[in-house]
């Protein structure tokens, strides 16, 4: 791996684990604030508002189908995901994947992408099967070296231990040993010397192009190979889980307190002109009396104490006392 690559790599991780963190710090305080919300009660009216819509439309049961669906088919997509990762690092360390004598190949340059003009044999012999960068083809395992015909497309490791995907242009048997000459269809030169010495032997052969391939599929392939691509669909899978995380418990709550609403007020009928709802709120501090009403500022008070309670109060059919805090305080002198 390059210094560049290292830097590269570096930058990703420290980018990824900063967005990584910010996301969980803000869906965390989001959620564990609207759940704070809910279990005070402050959003009792719209938990029964959504009540009686679901009560009266019975669609209780379709979102709990959509919901298990949503999320199956999301499970569904972290699976392929995983499985290409886990594809893309086997085929990263082992430069192709091995199943019962087939290897798939991506192909990552353009050396057989197009015909070049100088290599008249591609006219001649009508050879249209050329392999475009990023597609995945698969390579069929060649037992006998007399299987190789010419103008076969081939895999073959070179002298770097790279594989390589050529056509065969050329045969030659000598002392009952088959050299081989590759060239790609887009390449002026053919692989002597820059793959390979003055030929290519069989034991360098992977396997023959079988003729089957899925274009573009490569570049997921590819960049989940790098060390970028795979801190980022680690990341991705993290802030997910997280994600589905809170919003269980911010479900969760919500279910809760319309089970206790719903409870409590068992006729749905003609609730919805008869319920008010009022937040009323008094906050006493160093000697006053703070009044709010639905968020707004009522009046100020002198109190008759100094350590102050401060009340939050939803009217619904009545008063019912959702949450009270003791807040101390002194005077300055």
């Amino acid at each position: 791996m390059s210094n560049i690559e290292i830097l590269s790599l570096v930058v990703t991780l420290i980018c990824l684990l900063s967005f990584s963190a910010v996301f969980t710090v803000l869906f965390r305080y989001y959620f564990k604030y609207n759940i704070a919300n809910i279990e005070e009660g402050k959003e009792d009216i719209s938990l029964i508002d959504q009540a009686i819509i679901d009560e009266q439309k019975a669609k209780n049961k379709t979102k709990k189908v959509f919901s298990i669906l949503g999320k199956t088919l999301t499970y569904i997509l972290f699976a392929i995901i995983l499985l290409f990762l886990t594809f893309s690092i086997i085929n990263r360390f082992n430069d192709n994947l091995m199943i019962n004598d087939t290897s798939v190949v991506v192909i990552a340059s353009g050396s057989m992408e197009k015909k070049n003009p100088e290599n008249t044999y591609l006219i001649d012999n009508n050879l249209n099967n050329q392999i475009s960068t990023y597609d995945v083809i698969t390579i069929k395992k060649v037992n006998n070296p007399e299987d190789i015909k010419l103008y076969d497309i081939i895999a073959f490791k070179n002298n770097n231990n790279v594989t390589i995907v050529h056509r065969v242009v050329r045969i030659d048997i000598v002392d009952n040993q088959y050299h081989f000459l590759t060239q790609g269809d887009a390449n002026n030169t053919d692989d002597s010397q820059s793959q390979y010495g003055n030929y290519l032997t069989f034991d360098k052969i992977v396997g023959k192009y079988t003729g089957t391939k899925i274009p573009m599929v490569g570049i997921f392939i590819i960049f989940l190979q790098s060390g970028a691509g795979i801190i980022t669909i680690i990341a991705i899978i993290y802030c997910y889980f997280m994600f589905d995380h809170y919003r269980s418990k911010y479900e969760k709550a919500i279910q809760e307190r319309t089970l206790l609403l719903t409870d409590l007020i068992k006729d749905f009928d003609d609730i919805e002109e008869s319920i008010t709802n009022t937040f009323h709120q008094e906050l006493i501090y160093k000697g006053y009396r703070y009044i709010f009403e639905n968020g707004k500022f009522i009046s100020k008070e002198e109190a008759d104490t100094e350590e102050g309670t401060m009340k939050v109060i939803d009217n619904l059919n009545g008063e019912i006392k959702v949450n009270e805090k003791t807040i101390n305080s002194k005077k300055k002198d």
